[in-house]
């Protein structure tokens, strides 16, 4: 194993202080990275009073937040389809969406550096992101290639994750409905809105019930540690942040409802002609 084969720091120590091999460095890797933003997701969110939420943050934890769902539903979710690791790509992938998300960290913490943690986060975002730059640069221009490998199953714990990650955001609403029960009283439309949202994480969660134990060949359990913890580290973060999308997944299925119910009356109306 050679060194030009590593990708970034994270991956060094795994190789030179943990002797893992190189098919499991990488979903370690990126299951490391998860666990920070799952970290992330608990001082930004939970752990905060959500009165000194301003729109701005609002939209731009929507972006950066995108840009991961995005990811994983049109890149990762091949590697738990299908089985075959891309290596070099996954790696490029994964870092460059690592920056768009630092950047968006970085302009966040930078408007609101009101607290030591703040700029401790801060400097530790924009320190990475200049490390992942040249990280980046390094491996565009290495020549020698990692060899693709082939591991099976890996969805079912990719459900799970979103599972757990929805279901933990469905208890954290409630909770919260009950802990801003007089901002509630003076808002009518917010409390439509956190119905709606509690509503689409309901169904997120029901969904990917359904989905882990939905009996198929093809869509399975990994049985290999790396991946099945790069699977649940996955939807964890899915489902934690799913937060930001569950109006919109509520608003949407209750549209389709009245339509559905809207078509069906219809057709009740319309006979053929005799």
């Amino acid at each position: 194993m050679k060194t030009k084969n590593i990708i970034d720091i994270v991956d060094a120590a795994l190789y030179w202080f943990c002797g893992i091999k190189e098919s499991n460095r990488l979903d370690i890797n990126i299951s490391i990275g998860m666990l920070c933003r799952i970290i992330f997701f608990f001082f930004s969110i939970i752990f905060r009073d959500l009165n000194t939420y301003t729109w701005g943050e609002f939209v731009e934890q929507i972006l950066a937040w995108l840009f991961f769902h995005i990811y994983i539903i049109y890149f990762e979710l091949k590697y738990f389809l299908n089985g075959e690791s891309q290596t070099q790509l996954r790696e490029k992938r994964y870092k460059a969406l690592d920056m768009i998300q630092l950047f968006l960290g970085i302009y966040y913490f930078a408007s609101n550096l009101v607290s030591i943690l703040a700029y401790i986060i801060f400097y530790f975002f924009s320190g990475n992101f200049l490390i992942n730059i040249v990280e980046l640069c390094i491996k565009c221009c290495a020549k020698q290639q990692k060899a693709n490998y082939y591991k099976k199953g890996g969805i079912k714990e990719f459900f799970l994750g979103v599972f757990l990650g929805t279901t933990g955001v469905v208890i954290y609403l409630i909770i919260i409905m009950d802990k801003y029960q007089q901002e509630l009283d003076t808002s009518e439309h917010l409390r439509v809105y956190m119905a709606i949202t509690i509503f689409g994480e309901m169904i997120g969660a029901l969904f990917s019930y359904c989905a882990i134990f939905f009996p198929s060949d093809r869509y399975t359990w990994a049985w290999d540690g790396p991946k099945s913890v790069l699977g649940v580290s996955y939807g964890l973060v899915f489902g934690f942040f799913s937060i930001f999308y569950g109006f919109l997944i509520g608003f949407f299925i209750i549209c389709t409802f009245f339509y559905l119910c809207c078509t069906c009356r219809r057709s009740e109306y319309v006979r053929p002609a005799s």
